[in-house]
């Protein structure tokens, strides 16, 4: 990843979360179609089919965190004394606060649409703790800028 845009990437990972979270229930759809197919005689793939919406999106959402961290990584090069970090983790904060009801609603949907069929294995154990983690991960993440800003700023008093 390139050493400049952290800001931007951080910002775009929030709010590429909520999009993913949102949108995730077409390819619910699409994954239902091929299941209408009456796949019976494939039985792998049938398997593969059930247990791909918890894979899709365990894996999409550890991607998108990864991004975060790149891109406060990428942050932290251009930053030397931490204040950017600081005041931007908490505008993060805020946004990630006030539209985190869209990354509840959708997994609400998600839950009460596909969580309670058991053709879609483990989806609605996902769908109920995927909420408590990204919030709880989100906050953590935030504040853990804020707080790498903060040490960054008091090196560099120390030095000076």
């Amino acid at each position: 990843m390139k050493k400049h845009g952290g800001f931007l990437v951080m910002l775009m990972m929030v709010l590429a979360i909520v999009l993913f979270c949102s949108f995730f229930e077409y390819i619910m759809v699409a994954l239902e179609d091929i299941l209408a197919l009456e796949l019976t005689n494939m039985l792998v793939l049938e398997l593969l089919v059930q247990i791909a919406p918890t894979i899709l999106l365990l894996g999409g959402l550890g991607v998108l965190g990864y991004t975060g961290l790149k891109g406060y990584q990428a942050t932290s090069v251009k930053d030397s004394n931490g204040l950017m970090r600081m005041v931007f983790a908490v505008l993060l904060l805020i946004v990630f606060l006030t539209i985190f009801t869209n990354i509840v609603e959708a997994f609400v949907d998600l839950y009460d649409v596909y969580g309670v069929d058991p053709t879609w294995i483990a989806f609605g154990i996902i769908c109920q703790i995927m909420p408590a983690i990204l919030f709880i991960g989100g906050i953590f993440a935030m504040v853990g800028s804020g707080v790498g800003g903060v040490k960054a700023r008091r090196s560099r008093r120390a030095l000076a």
